[in-house]
């Protein structure tokens, strides 16, 4: 649709931050990883489901703040 893949962004971040950086993102298990993955096997709609979800979960931390939880 807007030409965005994941053999393009993989090699768009191979030439910015280097082979071995790339590998650990693709592999790695921490939490700071999951976007870098979910882009890898859901594509566009893999990350637009990870930002909705992560909104979500803002919601509920703003509304329980309201509340004074």
């Amino acid at each position: 649709m807007i030409g965005i893949n994941w053999d393009m962004l993989r090699m768009k971040s191979v030439k910015i931050m280097g082979e071995p950086a790339v590998n650990a993102l693709e592999t790695g298990a921490d939490a700071g990883f999951t976007v870098f993955q979910k882009i890898k096997t859901g594509g566009i709609m893999g990350i637009w489901e990870f930002i909705k979800e992560k909104f979500g979960d803002l919601k509920d931390v703003c509304a329980s703040g309201a509340d004074g939880d």
